[in-house]
């Protein structure tokens, strides 16, 4: 792009230079001709030449404008003789449309015109030069492709101002969360501070409690041994009891062998009495049996 830019700059001041030096007065008998106007131009344009036609030093003069031609090399492009218009006295100006599909490139205006005088008549001719190229239009594209984009860019500013506005809102909207929940986390801080204060003096008082308990575990501890070792002479005392009612029941039976064999010799009166001393030493070792069965209940449970 740059390189096409001083390419054209390039071509612009050459064709400025030939203009400068085609459109000097060519003087013939007198009569000159000066050419001004466009120099360079882009398709679908309208290129306008100013054209004026001196004398001598008489100034300017009407001249009859014989013939106004664009050419591109050799060829003749467009015959501008009849578009060619007065504006004042040997000051005339012509238009030429460029095409849309005009070859690029320099292209030359020629101009002829011609006076008499006297019955003389006096010619002169002159050129002026321009060029046709795509520079301008690319550059008018590129310009309007560029304003097309500013547009579209515009449009998306615009939409995100919209999002910025909707983002400070969400923004203002966390902040005011954000300073609620930290009021709420010192509120809690505050009520655990305060809890934590309470169970350090529940501890404090548990722990008293706990030597305090401590001490009593250990007086009981005492109290149970000293239990054990009196449960267990206890045990040993059951233990020889029932020896001796195992040995006082073998006599007892004995006994209820020799009442058997001598009750035929006794007399009712003594069967009763014999009767009744049984039944009251049997009740008797039933109930020495009871508290031997639970002397072991209560020895069994402190082992426990």
């Amino acid at each position: 792009m740059k390189k096409m830019i001083k390419a054209c700059v390039f071509m612009m001041t050459l064709l400025a230079w030939a203009s400068a030096a085609e459109s000097a007065a060519q003087v013939s008998d007198g009569l000159s001709i000066v050419v001004d106007g466009a120099e360079a131009c882009s398709r679908g344009e309208v290129a306008a030449f100013y054209i004026t036609t001196i004398y001598g030093s008489s100034g300017r003069l009407d001249a009859n404008i014989t013939n106004s031609g664009i050419y591109y090399g050799s060829t003749l492009v467009r015959n501008l003789t009849s578009s060619v218009r007065r504006i004042g006295v040997g000051f005339f100006w012509v238009r030429y449309l460029v095409p849309d599909d005009a070859v690029t490139g320099t292209y030359a205006l020629l101009i002829e015109a011609e006076y008499t005088i006297n019955a003389t008549k006096f010619g002169s001719a002159t050129l002026h030069g321009f060029t046709v190229s795509t520079a301008w239009t690319d550059l008018n594209d590129r310009i309007k492709t560029i304003e097309d984009n500013l547009g579209l860019v515009s449009a998306d500013i615009d939409e995100v101002k919209s999002s910025l506005s909707s983002v400070s809102i969400v923004a203002t909207n966390i902040e005011e969360s954000i300073d609620t929940i930290i009021a709420d986390v010192e509120q809690s801080t505050n009520t655990i501070k305060s809890d934590i204060r309470a169970m350090n003096g529940s501890l404090a008082n548990l722990s008293t409690l706990m030597m305090e308990t401590k001490g009593s575990v250990a007086a009981i501890k005492e109290d149970v041994k000293t239990l054990k070792v009196d449960m267990e002479a206890f045990q040993a005392d059951v233990i020889n009891i029932g020896t001796e009612l195992s040995i006082l029941n073998d006599n007892v039976a004995a006994v209820d062998k020799s009442i058997n064999e001598r009750t035929a010799t006794l007399t009712t009166n003594t069967y009763i009495i014999l009767a009744a001393s049984i039944a009251a030493a049997a009740a008797a070792i039933i109930a020495f049996i009871a508290i031997v069965e639970l002397g072991r209940i209560l020895v069994s449970g402190l082992r426990l």
